[in-house]
């Protein structure tokens, strides 16, 4: 691949596959969005440990770390908003 050609797939392939699992967990039945939350908030707060670590990091590998750790962030807030706990799709009709 090209020099911005793996960064790119990377990119992609790590932001397509935690939105296909994301929506996935959205999926399944209300009675498993605790335990969804509960696993995402325990990958959460190594992840916020791991992103401040990187900060410092000008490497390429650091940008790796630094770009997944922001797309995990990411997750946690999409399926919180998806699965209503912070706020979410209202379940009644708008008058």
């Amino acid at each position: 691949m090209t020099e911005l050609g793996t960064p790119a797939a990377y990119a992609l392939l790590l932001w397509w596959f935690t939105t296909g699992l994301i929506l996935f967990l959205d999926g399944r039945p209300q009675t498993t969005f605790r335990l969804s939350m509960a696993v995402a908030t325990a990958i959460l707060l190594p992840t916020l440990y791991v992103l401040r670590s990187s900060a410092a990091d000008l490497s390429v590998g650091g940008a790796y770390v630094a770009f997944s750790c922001a797309v995990l962030v990411w997750g946690w807030l999409e399926m919180s908003f998806l699965m209503g706990f912070i706020t979410g799709p209202r379940t009644y009709a708008c008058l």
